[in-house]
């Protein structure tokens, strides 16, 4: 949470990553999805969370795509890695296990206009090889009803395998957390 301050001169910036949270009931969330290091198990190969938009697509933040081990030095990945890099987790509340699917990854669609330095259009789409059986996670649309749903001070839920408290490792079972939305204004 964020403390008041005196006034608003005295703000404190907002809280740019989530701690902590709650395990996920069985059966929640099933859109939630991992990105697994190709080779590697569940708990020492993660490395972000992701969304799964489609059977075959899943979105997940830019900087998970970069390529900082310089592994793919080429024109055609450029500073990201490759499809064979990552395999993405879908269907599992749980990186421990074998629950869920491990599917390979066809391609990595980095935003176009990603800076690493701003975290501008920090988002990036990965086509699945094969199709998950995975939940897929419902679009907010432009109807009257949900064009409220992303308003500034409207509350939305978070999940992913994030740490449980402040320099923790990451947790094994899925959580989630509610937050405010706050305002693009500032």
């Amino acid at each position: 949470a964020i403390p008041a301050a005196a006034n608003t001169a005295e703000q404190p910036p907002p809280q740019t990553q989530i701690v902590g949270g709650t395990v996920a009931p069985a059966g929640t969330y099933g859109w939630t999805a991992a990105l697994i290091r190709r080779g590697a198990s569940r708990t020492g190969g993660f490395a972000c969370g992701a969304v799964v938009l489609s059977r075959s697509w899943v979105l997940t933040a830019g900087h998970c795509v970069l390529d900082y081990d310089n592994r793919y030095p080429d024109a055609t990945y450029g500073r990201y890695v490759g499809p064979s890099y990552y395999d993405v987790l879908t269907g599992t509340q749980s990186l421990t296990g074998s629950s869920g699917q491990r599917l390979q990854v066809a391609a990595v669609y980095p935003h176009p206009s990603y800076n690493p330095t701003t975290n501008d259009y920090d988002i990036a789409l990965l086509r699945l090889a094969r199709p998950t059986p995975a939940t897929t996670i419902a679009v907010i649309g432009s109807s009257p009803s949900e064009l409220a749903l992303d308003d500034a001070g409207s509350t939305a839920i978070v999940s992913g395998w994030g740490t449980p408290f402040s320099g923790g490792s990451v947790s094994p079972w899925l959580r989630y957390v509610r937050v405010p939305i706050e305002s693009n204004a500032t």
